[in-house]
């Protein structure tokens, strides 16, 4: 199979492109590429580095105004190669090619043939055919309208999927081996930084919010939120501190991760990096299954959040929703009627068709939401039973309002993420944060 292989900027790529020689001239000097064999008749060509105009923005928006830069330090290089036509043999060779510093990604490089429309024939399909295949609709609601974009359309040219590129099997084969550790070299081998981040790809991102990222960890290490009778939080004990350190360490000492400032500097939102290849896994909710389906080209997966090696265990944390009978109820038996009611299989069969949502009821869970056939993709899904089965609900305390103690305790993990404050010393101002609330609303 042909392909492209983007090269770092070096003085001999850069000496070889204004020469006009082929990549074999300085390639020689390097060590060989397993399974990529260079095309010696296909000269180096030279990629500009986007900059913005505007102090700030961001380069790869193309609005407002960009420059391309052609300095030898900024550029890239693109040489032509083949890697073998087998799945395993292309798998090995891009994973050995990305796996190279001076590599910054393998892309598929197909022969273009001759069409079926000759001069002189009728058109094929209409203007509207072409805009739905180009996902022109998704590109305008994204304010995308072509404007200083000098290139508008690759033909059939893609880039590989992160994990394939990286000769990395799926989370959905892994089974019980998507640990902590896994992920780990997963977003290791997957991360490539480059000067700034607006060009650096990141192996995972460690989301901040307690829903979506940080609290999940901590239930599947065996930690918690409270006691077990809600009175008193626990983010100061040795399970919870123990997860916090370990997506501190993806940001900070592994950076595999961004840190906040380095999302803020790409102009782009954790969902936005995901979505558009800038970060190749991250931890969310089931909500951003189908904004992930709207993106044309878009493919993804999903699975539980990996397990603790130290418990085995999977976490989830969610925002449980229930029915609920005042005390002062007057007509309890036919409350408890329709509540019983509502907790039927029927019932309970139609929660993810209607809204996505997960039944209360697991047989119905398992049939239904984790079941791809049913409910849709991603394939995935049919791992998200594990999730459901780990679920516990989001940190509510008896008296006081969520609202007093959940966004100030999430905003003191993140800071312990980004490195602000250290982990053990960041943990107990969380604990000490949310416990100053519960005292001051009573257990």
């Amino acid at each position: 199979m042909r392909v492209l292989v983007q090269f770092r900027s070096s003085p001999a790529v850069h000496a070889a492109t204004l020469r006009g020689e082929a990549m074999p001239s300085f390639a020689a000097a390097a060590e060989p590429i397993p399974g990529l064999v260079i095309d010696p008749s296909y000269n180096p060509v030279q990629v500009p580095t986007p900059q913005a105009d505007e102090p700030g923005a961001s380069p790869y928006r193309y609005s407002p105004a960009v420059s391309f830069s052609f300095a030898p330090e900024e550029a890239t290089y693109l040489v032509r190669g083949n890697v073998p036509d087998d799945p395993d043999g292309q798998r090995a060779a891009v994973a050995e090619a990305t796996a190279r510093p001076e590599v910054v990604g393998v892309f598929s490089d197909p022969v273009i043939a001759t069409c079926l429309v000759c001069p002189g024939d009728p058109a094929v399909g209409t203007d509207q055919d072409v805009a739905t295949q180009l996902g022109v609709k998704a590109l305008a609601d994204a304010g995308m309208d072509g404007y200083r974009v000098p290139v508008a359309i690759v033909d059939t040219g893609v880039n590989l999927a992160h994990l394939e590129s990286a000769g990395l099997a799926p989370p959905l084969e892994l089974g019980d081996k998507w640990t902590w550790t896994a992920l780990l070299e997963y977003a290791q081998k997957l991360t490539k930084r480059g000067a700034t981040p607006q060009d650096t790809r990141y192996g995972f991102i460690a989301v901040t919010n307690d829903e979506g990222g940080w609290l999940n960890f901590v239930y599947a290490n065996g930690g918690s939120f409270f006691t077990p009778d809600l009175k008193r939080c626990t983010l100061a004990q040795p399970p919870a501190v123990e997860a916090i350190e370990f997506l501190a360490d993806l940001v900070q000492k592994h950076r595999v991760a961004p840190t906040a400032d380095e999302i803020s500097a790409t102009g782009r939102s954790q969902l936005e990096l995901f979505e558009q290849g800038l970060a190749s896994m991250w931890t969310a909710g089931d909500w951003n299954f189908q904004e992930h389906l709207k993106v044309p080209g878009f493919r993804w997966e999903a699975s539980f959040v990996p397990k603790a090696p130290k418990t085995g265990k999977t976490g989830s944390a969610a925002n449980l929703r229930g029915l609920v009978m005042s005390a002062q109820s007057k007509q309890v038996e036919p409350t408890w009627e329709f509540m019983k009611f509502m907790l039927t299989k029927p019932v309970q069969d139609r929660v993810t068709p209607l809204v996505q949502e997960v039944p209360a009821r697991l047989d119905s869970a398992t049939e239904t939401y984790a079941n791809p056939e049913k409910a849709g993709p991603p394939a995935g899904r049919r791992l998200l039973k594990e999730s459901i089965q780990a679920t516990r609900a989001l940190p509510a305390h008896y008296n006081a309002p969520l609202a007093e103690y959940r966004n100030q305790v999430s905003a003191i993990v993140a800071d312990v993420i980004n490195g602000k404050v250290g982990v053990r010393d960041g943990m107990k101002q969380a604990e000490d944060a949310a416990n100053a609330v519960f005292q001051r609303y009573g257990s």
